[in-house]
C-alpha cells in the first residue's frame, strides 16, 4: 500500500508540474511573443484542451491567406505546439500543423452569423486523440530470472497530448533462464503526463500503472508500477522506450500510431 501511495504521489506532482509548466508557458507569451503582433491581436488564452486561443484586430482579417499563413507559421514556432485558434469578430479559424508535410494550414473556419462552417484541408482534428502503442517488454534481474512479453497498449488523451488514459495487454513468459519459463497475460490500466520538447522532437513522460497477471490455474496477482519513458516523434506517431518499476524492473521498446492527432 505504502508503494502504491507512493507512485501515486509521484503522478500527482507530474500533473501539478504539467499544469504549472502551461501558465508560465502562457505567461511568456502574453508577455514576448505577443507584444510582437500586437498589430493583428489584442489578448491570448489558452481553451480548455490547451489550444492557444488569439483575439484578434480587424487588421488581422484584413491580410491576404498567404500572410495569415505567414503569420500564423511565425506564431505556432514560437508557441512550440501544433494548432492556434483566432477569434475574429463571429469569425473562427484554426490553424495547425499538417501531420503529413509539417506545413502550417487552415484547418477549419466558422462564421457564427452565418452559419458557414468549411475544413479547408481534409485533415481531422480531435482535441482527445486516440492511440495504439506495439512493442516488447524484457526485465532480467541478477538471479537469472527473465521476463519477455509482447505487449499492446491503447487509450485516448485526456489533455490535447499532455495526458492520457489506456489498457494494456501483454502476452510473454517468465521464469529463469536456466528452466522452462511460465507463460502468462497482463492486462493493465495506465495513465501517463507528457512534457513535449517540440523543438528537437522528443516527449518525456512518467505515469502509474496497475496491472493482473494471469499464470494459468494460479490466482491473479495484482501490481503497481512506476512508468519513465521517452518517445521520439515522427509523423503521426512516436517510437517509444520505457521502464516499469513495480515487483521487477523490466524495460520497453515500440512505436505508438495516433490516427486522430495530424
Amino acid at each position: 500500500m505504502r508503494y502504491f501511495a507512493t507512485i501515486l504521489a509521484v503522478c500527482l506532482f507530474g500533473i501539478q508540474l504539467l499544469f504549472a509548466q502551461d501558465v508560465n508557458k502562457l505567461k511568456n507569451f502574453r508577455e514576448q511573443s505577443l507584444l510582437i503582433y500586437k498589430s493583428y491581436f489584442v489578448k491570448a488564452d489558452t481553451t480548455t484542451n490547451g489550444i492557444l486561443n488569439l483575439y484578434a484586430k480587424e487588421e488581422f482579417a484584413a491580410l491576404t491567406d498567404a500572410a495569415k499563413k505567414e503569420l500564423m507559421t511565425q506564431i505556432l514556432t514560437n508557441w512550440e505546439e501544433t494548432k492556434v485558434m483566432v477569434q475574429s469578430g463571429t469569425n473562427t479559424e484554426l490553424w495547425g500543423k499538417d501531420g503529413m508535410t509539417g506545413n502550417i494550414i487552415l484547418l477549419e473556419q466558422l462564421d457564427i452569423n452565418s452559419s458557414f462552417y468549411k475544413t479547408p484541408e481534409l485533415i481531422g482534428v480531435s482535441m482527445h486523440p486516440w492511440f495504439i502503442y506495439l512493442g516488447l517488454q524484457l526485465g532480467v534481474d541478477n538471479t537469472k530470472n527473465v521476463n519477455m512479453a509482447l505487449n499492446t497498449r491503447f487509450g485516448f488523451f485526456l489533455l490535447k497530448s499532455r495526458w492520457d488514459l489506456g489498457t494494456s495487454i501483454s502476452a510473454g513468459f517468465t521464469g529463469n533462464i536456466d528452466s522452462k519459463g511460465t507463460g502468462y497475460v497482463n492486462i493493465g490500466l495506465s495513465s501517463k503526463v507528457y512534457f513535449p520538447i517540440r523543438k528537437i522532437g522528443l516527449n518525456p513522460n512518467i505515469g502509474a500503472e496497475v496491472s493482473m497477471a494471469l499464470f494459468g490455474d494460479t490466482p491473479a496477482e495484482f501490481n503497481y508500477s512506476l512508468i519513465l519513458g521517452l518517445s521520439w516523434y515522427i509523423g503521426i506517431g512516436s517510437i517509444d522506450f520505457g521502464v516499469n518499476i513495480g515487483n521487477i524492473i523490466t524495460g520497453s521498446g515500440g512505436i505508438t500510431i495516433m490516427p486522430g492527432n495530424k
